[in-house]
């Protein structure tokens, strides 16, 4: 037999005066038997003094907050994925290739220059002329990777009587032979001959890498 504490529902022995969890008089309280509510998570509750059952709801209280927190995490956007997107339609960091160079005269496409192999060396691409014109010439000056000179041809290619508009194809070579390996090389494009290759005379220049 026990007295079950009206105020906080200990089970105390049928002797006891006061609860033995919150001091609550039980002189009046009558003695039965144990109740439903003793057994289970319902006893074990009732059979708890007040500051642990504060101590329980708080408890319970920050885990709910937690796992409100982190379902909240789980459902906003990821910024880190957002930025990565971004990032890879940003610009390139490479260097950007060199403008082809303009002239009022001409338009030139597609220069580029090849090995033939045993110091043959091939500069190729077109011409488009912008109005009718007596001539033109195309000379080559090669250097070496420290930018000496070793080679110059005052002139690779020339063509008459052009028509504006009219697309030229270009080709012109150089032999290297002992004079060292060619780094880069550069284009000029002339309107008159016998120019000798002289820059301050070019129509157009271009410097291709080899």
């Amino acid at each position: 037999m026990v007295k079950i504490c009206p105020e906080c529902g200990k089970e105390n022995s049928d002797a006891a005066k006061f609860c033995e969890s919150c001091g609550t008089d039980l002189t009046h309280v009558s003695v039965s038997g144990k109740s439903g509510s003793s057994s289970g998570l319902n006893g074990w509750w009732n059979g708890q003094g007040s500051g642990v059952k504060a101590l329980s709801i708080i408890g319970l209280c920050c885990v709910g907050l937690l796992l409100i927190a982190g379902i909240s995490g789980m459902m906003a956007p990821d910024k880190t994925t957002a930025t990565v997107a971004n990032t890879s339609n940003s610009p390139s960091n490479n260097s950007p290739a060199s403008p082809t160079p303009q002239s009022d005269d001409i338009t030139v496409k597609n220069l580029k220059v090849t090995s033939g192999g045993y110091g043959d060396y091939d500069v190729t691409g077109e011409i488009i002329p912008n109005s009718d014109m007596d001539y033109l010439e195309m000379a080559l000056t090669w250097y070496d990777s420290s930018g000496a000179v070793i080679e110059k041809d005052p002139m690779v290619w020339n063509i008459n009587n052009v028509k504006a508009g009219q697309t030229l194809k270009v080709d012109g070579s150089s032999y290297i032979s002992d004079k060292g390996t060619p780094a880069k090389v550069d284009v000029l494009i002339f309107d008159s001959s016998l120019s000798g290759g002289d820059d301050s005379n070019a129509i157009y220049k271009q410097t291709l890498t080899v």
